[in-house]
């Protein structure tokens, strides 16, 4: 007996020393790591683990314009993989405006104001106070505004579209809008509202996603998609309302559900009594309308790259609204 346990416990010294060295506990940071999933060059070509002033840079260098570096991502944090970044600017975009931009706003007789988060630019769009039309100066500077950063295109944008967000902007006392995308050029992707310059992701400055959902839902006749973690609210224009929270995060696939259905008939029937008319399907002559900036070889050879990578399975999440179900879009 004393043999074989002599025997054994030599067998498991031997065995104890040709085992590879095994680590205790895995590094921090890097479960749940950007690295780790099928979404980090999506995440890296997005920028997001650069410099938080990145917003308002030149589109080529910011989120959903192609940013291809060949640095490697950021780590994320465990809430809800959003890196310290990210919810840096996200939080920017919610801080509310100072009492002198209400008030030189209100003075100037509070107009649209569109802060597109790719551009340093600002774009005023007014309305007649009183038949509340934009005229044709005003509908080119939504195209501007609106338009496509990856390759510069354009589309007109949908009149009631931007009556929903100048609303909200008056309702909210907001001086301007955070516009986190607008028009897309995706080919293959006609029914996408934002393809159509139906469809736009906003913000409003010290207005929580959540009412400012809420406000859009009791319009009628619209598609209101809630983002709670990318930190924005999809809006659109359609011929029946539907609504969907979405909690994906930069990089991840959509988690899109809908939700309050019964509520739709309710808000439909009453944007009726009203007088708000269902927007009628999409003409797809208006695709004939598009203008697509011409750019710098460089500017084009960023977006030739840009679509090449968003035609894969994994497309930026800025745009998470563009991979709900069609239903929602």
């Amino acid at each position: 007996m004393k043999i074989a346990l002599a025997l054994i416990a030599s067998f498991s010294l031997m065995a104890a020393l040709t085992l590879p060295e095994r680590h205790g506990a895995e590094p921090e940071g890097q479960v749940g790591s950007v690295d780790d999933g099928p979404h980090s060059a999506v995440i890296a070509r997005l920028g997001i683990g650069e410099s938080a002033d990145f917003v308002g840079r030149n589109a080529s260098e910011c989120s959903g314009s192609g940013n291809r570096g060949t640095r490697s991502a950021p780590k994320a944090t465990p809430q809800g993989r959003l890196t310290a970044t990210y919810r840096a600017m996200r939080a920017r975009w919610h801080r509310p405006p100072t009492a002198s931009e209400r008030e030189a706003w209100r003075k100037n007789g509070a107009p649209l104001v569109i802060r597109p988060i790719h551009s340093s630019e600002e774009f005023v769009i007014e309305r007649d106070p009183e038949t509340r039309a934009y005229d044709e100066a005003a509908h080119q500077t939504a195209m501007l505004a609106f338009q496509w950063k990856s390759d510069g295109t354009m589309h007109p944008i949908e009149e009631r579209l931007l009556h929903l967000i100048h609303d909200a902007a008056a309702h909210f006392k907001a001086p301007y809008v955070h516009l986190i995308s607008g028009v897309r050029n995706r080919p293959g992707r006609g029914t996408s509202r934002h393809n159509q310059g139906r469809a736009a992701d906003i913000v409003l400055p010290g207005i929580s996603d959540a009412r400012l959902a809420a406000y859009m839902r009791r319009q009628g006749y619209v598609g209101v998609g809630l983002y709670p973690v990318s930190g924005f609210t999809h809006v659109d224009v359609r011929d029946r309302s539907y609504y969907w929270v979405d909690r994906s995060g930069p990089g991840q696939r959509s988690r899109s559900r809908s939700i309050m259905q019964s509520a739709v008939a309710q808000n439909d029937a009453r944007a009726r009594r009203r007088g708000v008319e269902p927007t009628p399907p999409y003409d797809p002559a208006m695709r004939d309308s598009l203008i697509v900036v011409a750019k710098s070889p460089e500017d084009a050879s960023r977006a030739d790259e840009t679509r090449r990578g968003e035609e894969s399975e994994d497309r930026p999440i800025l745009a998470s609204a563009e991979r709900a179900p069609l239903q929602e879009e």
